[in-house]
């Protein structure tokens, strides 16, 4: 299989590229799109965006989700296209959503820039004509201690402080997927003969910030204070049965994950 791994330096990025080299590919991981010229790309995985810092970097928020894949999708040769997108899209929504729920969006809300463009990549993708496919990431866990998400802040200011604020409730709670499950419903997908459109990539199953917290609390000794405005923020549960029944994910332990990676970082400090 011939492949080309685009935002390769990212963290699913480097996963991925790891991955398929371990499987005997060899990617080709380009850094722009000037590098390409005629090549045929084969399979292409579009792994290029923002997370955290897309509030202070929007205008290259929306360039690296929406302008950067138009000009892949008109000018480049590739066998099939599969873009990460985000389960971040459902937010606003409740109950179980599935790949065909109608979506919210608000555009004087600052954070639903981000939600915006995925969005607009993701009708791109659909409505280019060519070979695509949309992944919907849920909440990605993995050993990236550089980065700004969230759970990362708890596990850093509980190791390096004894100490943590949470700014939203206890109760609020979202979907958490490994980074391994990730990489190996991508890889799968890549060779699947007849994919769908979109797939939700995601446990299923939303984790509270009170049992996120107590996983960190048994590696660590830490004091968990809450803020006085922090909000509820329940995140709609992801319905996942497209992506069993065509890639077979059986989603790894996240909690016990999150109790390796604080193991981890704290033995890195040491």
């Amino acid at each position: 299989m011939i492949c080309t791994v685009l935002g390769g330096r990212g963290f699913i990025g480097r996963q991925l590229v790891a991955t398929l080299k371990s499987h005997g590919f060899s990617p080709y991981c380009p850094n722009k799109i000037e590098d390409i010229g005629e090549r045929a790309l084969g399979v292409l995985f579009y792994c290029v965006g923002l997370t955290a810092d897309f509030r202070d970097r929007p205008l290259a928020t929306v360039e690296a989700h929406v302008c950067l894949l138009k000009r892949f999708l008109q000018e480049s040769t590739f066998d099939r296209l599969i873009y990460l997108s985000s389960t971040r899209v459902y937010s606003g929504l409740h109950g179980e959503v599935s790949e065909d729920a109608d979506l919210l969006v608000n555009p004087n809300s600052f954070s639903d820039l981000y939600n915006l463009s995925k969005i607009m990549g993701e009708s791109l993708c659909l409505h280019s004509g060519r070979n695509t496919v949309v992944v919907r990431l849920s909440n990605v866990i993995g050993a990236d201690f550089s980065s700004k998400n969230f759970l990362f802040d708890l596990i850093r200011e509980a190791c390096d402080n004894g100490n943590c604020v949470l700014h939203t409730s206890p109760d609020s709670s979202k979907d958490y997927i490994l980074v391994k499950d990730v990489i190996s419903a991508l890889i799968t997908l890549a060779r699947h003969p007849d994919p769908k459109a979109i797939y939700n990539v995601a446990s299923g199953q939303n984790l509270t910030n009170s049992q996120v917290c107590e996983s960190i609390s048994r590696v660590v000794d830490c004091h968990w204070e809450v803020s006085e405005v922090a909000p509820l923020l329940n995140f709609p549960c992801i319905n996942v049965a497209l992506v069993q029944q065509d890639c077979g994910l059986e989603p790894g332990d996240v909690l016990g994950v999150v109790e390796k990676l604080v193991y981890e970082y704290r033995d890195r400090k040491v």
